[in-house]
């Protein structure tokens, strides 16, 4: 099941999809970081721009300029900067994968590799360039389960994925009715962490949940409560 706005009824479903191959968001505008959402630095723009050239390879999709549209930034008929479609600074008329984000899904697929790792690589790679502050060693909490799910009309939630990954646990609204409990084999909670719902602005009663919880020795499972 994939959420989609109405504002981005194409690269929404795109999101959704990305989000489920292991990707955060790209770079912390619009609160693309905030609360329990997940985001990763973007150098050297920190915005969440394409950083490359797209193809839409459907026919005729070029017009009269030839039989592909050539998808850039300041391209005839573009606007003057495309975004990944990871960035919440993106729309469905200035968006398209990145080369870097689709990297991050190819190394998903790739023999031995996963995105978690891929993330960690880029956030490197971004901190060498970036001013040193100091900050604490990354405890054993920082190992997370993150999930999404939605919040139907009638008032179900389900579930839309969940994936281990290097992070910190969302730290909800404490007055939400959603927790993320990480519990082992028999049941026990061993972690729980509160997830704010985004309410759908189209639907009464909708919404979107997205956040991570610890995942501690033993963790066997981790559901929505």
């Amino acid at each position: 099941m994939l959420y989609v706005t109405a504002d981005r009824p194409l690269t929404s479903v795109s999101h959704e999809l990305n989000h489920a191959l292991g990707r955060v968001h790209a770079f912390y505008c619009n609160g693309g970081g905030a609360v329990a959402q997940r985001a990763e630095t973007w150098p050297p723009d920190e915005q969440g721009y394409l950083q490359g050239v797209g193809l839409d390879t459907r026919a005729g999709s070029g017009g009269g300029r030839g039989p592909y549209k050539i998808i850039a930034a300041g391209a005839p008929g573009d606007p003057a900067q495309e975004y990944d479609f990871m960035s919440y600074c993106a729309v469905d008329s200035d968006s398209w994968i990145s080369p870097r984000g689709w990297t991050e899904v190819i190394n998903y697929f790739g023999s031995g590799a996963n995105p978690t790792a891929s993330l960690r690589t880029n956030r490197a790679a971004a901190a060498a360039t970036a001013p040193r502050v100091p900050r604490a060693i990354p405890a054993a909490s920082e190992r997370i389960l993150s999930a999404s799910g939605v919040q139907l009309a009638s008032g179900t939630l389900a579930l839309t994925g969940a994936h281990p990954a290097i992070g910190r646990p969302s730290t909800g609204n404490p007055a939400s009715p959603y927790r993320l409990e990480a519990r082992d084999s028999a049941g026990r909670i061993l972690a729980s962490a509160t997830v704010d719902l985004v309410a759908n602005a189209g639907g009464a009663g909708e919404g979107l949940i997205s956040g991570s919880v610890a995942r501690p020795p033993g963790t066997g499972r981790a559901r929505p409560a």
